[in-house]
Parts: structure tokens; sequence; C-alpha cells
């Protein structure tokens, strides 16, 4: 903050770490002092980062302090909708398909509503639940979705989540247990095996959508995650959050499970706001360094 440089969990250990010079985890007075003699601009930040977060970092910089750098691009055509509904009184915070003519909305007025494209006067179905609804995903062959919730919905503080069964409909036919917090972000695999969700509190979790049951933690962030996405053939599993990392998990023997690669600084110095799988060797991320980047992890370290 001394130096106008907004940053994260993250880059804030790194810089930590270049002020502790005797490695004792404590900084001491002149510790401090001597770091800030040498860095007193954010170009001289910029040398603490990693190579990857460098190439970043004055792009960054500019378009946070130039007015008209947007100008520089071409802006594309606007697209004009061809239909607006009115499905909710509040944010909507996830819309997903199920199959080419219906799809579900879920919002913070605390509804899941499932629509019919050639009717959308009213939805076909809703479902009303206790707490507002931050995050879901559908399963692929459409007939059940997961739903992630802002506070906990049972009377102990142990349900975040639950399974929306749209086939007999059912708004909790199952509810999952292992989160402490708001669950911002959750996924179901392709084949419809696992469910993955990450919460305020940081952790990440995969359960078996069958059992419903926690199979395994993938991640303890002290930061909350803000987007989570599965493999082809869910394989591996890919989260981010505020923390600035993103964190890529083997799933492939669960419920035994192994980092695979994490990416420090992928947003240079600020918050990861989504990851999502782009074949079998690709990831793409986006975040507040106004980027949206292409990773190939096969080279990653």
């Amino acid at each position: 903050r001394m130096l106008g440089i907004k940053h994260t969990y993250s880059s804030t250990k790194k810089v930590l770490k270049s002020i502790d010079t005797d490695g004792n985890g404590t900084i001491e007075p002149h510790e401090f002092i001597e770091f800030f003699s040498k860095v007193t601009k954010p170009q001289e930040f910029r040398d603490l980062l990693g190579k990857q977060s460098q190439a970043y970092f004055d792009y960054k910089t500019t378009v946070a302090e130039d007015s008209s750098f947007g100008r520089r691009y071409r802006v594309p055509e606007t697209v004009l909708s061809d239909k607006k509904i009115p499905a909710h009184i509040e944010n909507v915070e996830s819309i997903k398909w199920l199959d080419s003519n219906r799809f579900a909305s879920a919002s913070l007025d605390r509804t899941v509503k499932v629509w019919d494209l050639s009717a959308t006067e009213k939805p076909l179905a809703s479902y009303d639940y206790p707490s507002e609804i931050y995050s879901m995903d559908v399963a692929s062959n459409g007939k059940w979705a997961v739903v992630g919730f802002g506070k906990a919905v049972d009377g102990e503080n142990q349900i975040y989540m639950s399974v929306v069964d749209f086939e007999n409909g059912s708004p909790m036919k199952a509810k999952l247990k292992g989160h402490d917090s708001a669950v911002f972000a959750c996924e179901v695999s392709s084949d419809a095996m696992y469910i993955a969700s990450g919460s305020q509190h940081g952790r990440v979790l995969l359960h078996d959508a069958r059992t419903c049951e926690q199979v395994s933690e993938l991640r303890r962030s002290p930061r909350l995650i803000q987007s989570v996405d599965f493999s082809d053939y869910a394989r591996l599993v890919a989260s981010c959050g505020s923390d600035g990392d993103v964190v890529i998990t083997d799933i492939s023997a669960a419920p035994t499970t192994k980092p695979a690669f994490v990416i420090d600084e992928a947003a240079s110095t600020d918050i990861v706001y989504d990851v999502v799988f782009r074949g079998e060797h690709e990831i793409l991320t986006c975040g507040g360094d106004y980027c949206c980047k292409r990773w190939d992890m096969r080279k990653l370290e």
C-alpha cells in the first residue's frame, strides 16, 4: 500500500520474505528500513515478482493509470439480445443449459428456476431456498444440479451445498457436508462422478456425486476461492481465488489426490477470478490484471 500497489496474499508473502533477510520469520526494524530504502516505487517492486508476473506487471500498471488505454483497441459491435426474461429480483449468479431448449438460473433472491426458451413468460419450475445462492452447476445429462449457498441451510451450520433434482422436482434431494462458509464456486465433472467446490474460507473440496459424501480436501487457501473446473475425463481439478494463485490437483487416483501444478501470481499481484481447462494441455485464466491468459501445462514447472 505504501507503494500504491494492489497486492494479494501470495504477493505479500513474497515481499515479506524479501524483507526478512535473515529468514527467522520476524521482520526487524532495520530490515524494514533497509527494504524501503531500496524499493521506493512500483518499478522496483516489479523486480521482486516471478518472471511470469513481471511480464504483465507493466501492462497492468499502464492500463490502471491510463484512462485512454481502451481507445487503442477496436470495440466489437454490440450484439442485440433476442429475449429479455424478468427472471429474478436479485443478482443472477449462474445460468446453465439443461438441454438445447431449457436452462436453469440461480439467484441471490434464494431461488433456482427452470425455463423453456420457447415460452419464457413463466418458469417451468421454481425452487425456493433459505439462503442466497452463490453458485450452481448442472450435470451433463441436465437432470440435476449442485447449488452453493451464501449461508448454512441447516440448524447446525454444516450444509452449504445441496443437490436439486429437476426430474423429480426435489430442491434438496441430497445435502453435502464439508464446508463451513459460503460456497462461491461449484462444478460437476463431465462424467457426473464428482463435484468440486470452493468456499469463502479458501477450502476446495471433492465430493462423490453418487453418494454426496466428501472424498478429499484438495486445497486450503487463506483467501476466498473464486472458481473451480474439471479437466476432460475428470483427471485434474483447477482452482483459483483471491490469493492470486492457480492450483491444479490430480484426482485420477481419488480419494488419494496430489498437487500437479501451481501457477504463482497468475494475475500479477491481483485476484484470479476464473480458471477453465481448454483441451488436454491448456488452461485459461482471467484476473484483476486486465488479462485473459492461456497456459500450456506441459511448460509449467
